[in-house]
């Protein structure tokens, strides 16, 4: 059973469906279609439809899969398609206005993605064998990975085991901004499940876009009439804005309480100078100057450790575990409103043309999507991408 709609622009889309009639729905009942693809999360959409008598609620239930492709120019030469992406009805919503209108909000989610939930250790074997496993679990042919990053080959050890505590795919997301890498997993063009786990500075030569949308990189051209109505030459963008973000990695400090096999662990994370430096607590080595004072002094070194203000006063009782380079990045983020382009994904390369300042798209640097969303309408079709070249980190080290 299938949908499929066609705008007047020539953009389109279609909903396959095993587990609902969705070849019911009418075409004048669509408000719009969004499905957005980002970095490190699950894809995900929204399917908003006039429901005047209350029937979509009733057949498009929570747990129902959805299979949605999409595309322009179906039919032409240079027609542009993306083969099905499988979705699951997950925590629709619904309301009605004060005039009268019902609308039904059909939320999905490619929940495919999360593999199994268990507790597991990893003692033993390299970070790489690690993701591997990860990914074996969610149903990812070995063929189909790319994992490929700086730290990739470091042995685990029983003093820098890592552990899993949930689903294989939150699991994924934990230990790529740990490792500071890029994480995805989509679907290649022949409707398979592929994944990526890479160094962000590889993003540029790697096949993972390539074989989701049949590019690796994008160009994007700013520039309309004289009148602001209409794009001119190139240009595919019709709208942007930026922020600079690059003081947002001053120095600073956290801490944070980890609770490893039933005992908490004290961390504490030092930024500076563009590193994150990460400190354990050792209550042994307090222990062990315990034990060479007498009671009086036993009771300073307890107020001295209370009272301290400075990190510094009390590093000594710290171990420090790692030693992390953070992301060099400019620190600018972009936004940009496209017209409807299936070829956009997240992990795509992006590079900028006409009609942006300098300091955008330095040559220096890679770009690339971290976030694309593409929205049907009665306006349209359009590609909403954030984009970045680095993350942004704050003050003390944590990810915005």
């Amino acid at each position: 059973m299938s949908f499929e709609l066609i705008n007047h622009d020539g953009a389109w889309f279609k909903i396959d469906s095993p587990d609902a009639p969705v070849e019911t729905i009418v075409t004048e009942d669509v408000i719009s279609l969004s499905i957005t693809e980002e970095m490190g999360k699950m894809d995900s959409g929204n399917l908003q439809l006039l429901d005047r008598n209350q029937i979509y609620s009733r057949i498009l239930r929570p747990g129902g899969k959805l299979k949605i492709s999409w595309g322009i120019r179906k039919g032409q030469m240079n027609a542009l398609t993306r083969d099905p992406i499988e979705f699951m009805i997950n925590s629709p919503s619904g309301g009605g206005d004060a005039g009268g209108r019902v609308t039904y909000n059909c939320t999905f989610m490619a929940l495919g993605f999360r593999g199994d939930q268990g507790t597991r250790w990893y003692e033993t074997g390299s970070k790489m064998d690690v993701v591997a496993d990860a990914m074996t679990r969610i149903g990812i042919p070995a063929a189909n990975r790319e994992i490929d990053f700086q730290r990739g080959s470091e042995q685990i050890t029983a003093g820098t085991k890592v552990v899993q505590y949930e689903s294989d795919f939150r699991f994924l997301v934990r230990i790529a901004d740990e490792w500071r890498c890029a994480f995805r997993i989509g679907y290649d063009r022949k409707g398979k499940l592929i994944a990526c786990f890479i160094d962000y500075a590889k993003l540029k030569t790697s096949a993972f876009a390539q074989r989701v949308a049949g590019a690796s990189s994008v160009n994007l051209e700013y520039g309309v009439n004289s009148k602001m109505t209409k794009l001119t030459g190139n240009a595919n963008v019709l709208s942007y804005s930026w922020q600079d973000h690059s003081m947002d990695a001053a120095q600073g400090q956290s801490a944070r309480i980890v609770i490893v096999d039933g005992v908490p662990q004290i961390f504490r994370t030092v930024v500076e100078n563009e590193t994150v430096k990460t400190y354990r607590l050792v209550p042994e080595l307090i222990q062990q100057e315990l034990q060479t004072r007498n009671l009086a002094s036993r009771t300073d070194l307890l107020m001295e450790y209370l009272s301290a203000k400075d990190f510094d006063e009390i590093k000594r009782f710290f171990i420090e575990d790692t030693m992390t380079t953070a992301p060099q990045g400019s620190g600018v983020t972009i936004d940009a409103k496209l017209m409807g382009d299936p070829s956009v994904t997240a992990a795509l390369v992006a590079t900028f043309g006409n009609g942006f300042p300098d300091r955008i798209g330095s040559k220096d640097r890679t770009w690339w999507i971290r976030t694309a969303t593409h929205a049907f309408s009665t306006a349209g079709y359009f590609s909403d991408v954030s984009i970045a070249d680095a993350y942004s980190f704050s003050p003390t080290g944590e990810r915005l």
